[in-house]
């Protein structure tokens, strides 16, 4: 048998080369004119569907609060596809769409809640560059990042009801939304390169 304390667990790091930046929110709100309150959700995949599209699509369509900009980034291919379904959809916010984003983590840094409904159990990576740059995230709890998210942010399954409740509460209470935020910033820090 093999001695416990010879044992040591190797968690997934981040490694980031952007410092998190507030002028950088601010030219993105100028470009895309959007107004101070209004906050950014975040969804990221090479396979949308396999991200869980359909399932944040339908927590989008629950939510009451309207103060809030889409932001949808992956590969040309799955955002041309997208593109004609959102726009036979005519929904009711605003949708930006990245395409093949070369420096993803300035879509991390500008974005306030990261939503990753994915059906995928690999540890994802986009979870904590989100924490890193002060992201409120919801996740699946089937997903094994979901260790690190307090349990208010897991997503119990497509049909869970109660998220777009939550994300409604953090698009209202900016103090909360702030907490959170602030949480898994320092949460992410234990998960850098340095510290591995």
């Amino acid at each position: 048998t093999i001695n416990k304390d010879k044992i040591e667990v190797v968690y997934p790091y981040t490694s980031n080369t952007l410092a998190y930046s507030k002028d950088l929110k601010k030219e993105f709100r100028t470009k895309f004119e959007l107004d101070k309150k209004t906050r950014m959700i975040f969804f990221h995949g090479k396979d949308l569907v396999l991200s869980g599209l359909k399932t944040f699509l339908e927590i989008l369509e629950s939510l009451h609060s309207t103060s809030f900009v889409v932001m949808i980034e992956s590969s040309s291919k799955e955002i041309q596809k997208l593109k004609l379904q959102i726009n036979r959809a005519k929904l009711p916010y605003k949708v930006i769409f990245f395409e093949d984003y070369e420096n993803i983590e300035e879509l991390f840094i500008v974005s306030d809640i990261f939503i990753l409904p994915t059906q995928l159990k690999l540890f994802s990576q986009s979870v904590l560059k989100a924490m890193y740059y002060k992201n409120a995230v919801f996740l699946m709890s089937t997903n094994y990042a979901a260790e690190l998210i307090d349990t208010f942010s897991l997503i119990q399954d497509e049909y869970d009801r109660s998220t777009p409740f939550k994300v409604d509460a953090l698009l209202i209470n900016n103090d909360e939304l702030k907490k959170i935020q602030k949480e898994n910033h320092q949460k992410a820090l234990d998960y850098g390169f340095e510290s591995r």
